[in-house]
């Protein structure tokens, strides 16, 4: 190999690391900025819930570490209630759409009946029911729903996680 196609092979080889480390440092920066703006999303360190206005007109409420997320004031508990004294870690809403996450420390099974009673009145059921898991979709009132409920220890000392999706019937 003469001397020329060596430098030659030497500059490659150091423009491709070059390449590497801006592009190691860039992905850092990118990722550093997405956590920061998830913190600046998720509130300060006081622990409290976080209420959010997004652009599209939608709100989300999002839980702190010692308080729950609140449902907005035009949820519709009437027609589809959250069970009872769930911690809620999420809510999106807008436009007469909701999407619920919420944690319950009763027992899977308890909660699996609380939402088959309430849905005796839906229409267009699909259900699956299984050992530690159970969703439903159909409609009930003016809405389309979706819940879920499955037995996990995701969040500390709770027993249940509920997901709710509730949208206007079309």
């Amino acid at each position: 190999m003469n001397k020329s196609s060596e430098k030659i092979r030497l500059v490659f080889i150091a423009c491709v690391l070059v390449v590497f480390l801006i592009s190691g440092c860039a992905q850092k920066d990118a990722e550093t900025k997405e956590e920061d703006s998830l913190a600046s999303l998720m509130g300060d360190k006081s622990g409290k819930s976080v209420d959010v206005k997004l652009p599209d007109g939608a709100t989300m409420s999002l839980a702190g570490d010692d308080e729950g997320a609140d449902l907005p004031d035009d949820y519709p508990s009437d027609v589809f209630p959250l069970y009872k004294g769930c911690f809620i870690e999420s809510v999106l809403g807008g436009e007469g759409s909701y999407v619920v996450v919420a944690y319950s420390k009763d027992n899977f099974k308890d909660i699996v009946l609380f939402y088959k009673n309430l849905l005796k009145e839906a229409e267009d059921i699909t259900e699956s029911d299984y050992d530690d898991g159970f969703n439903s979709f159909g409609t009930l009132g003016k809405y389309t729903y979706t819940v879920g409920v499955i037995a996990t220890a995701e969040k500390e000392s709770y027993a249940t996680q509920i997901t709710i999706n509730l949208m206007l019937a079309q």
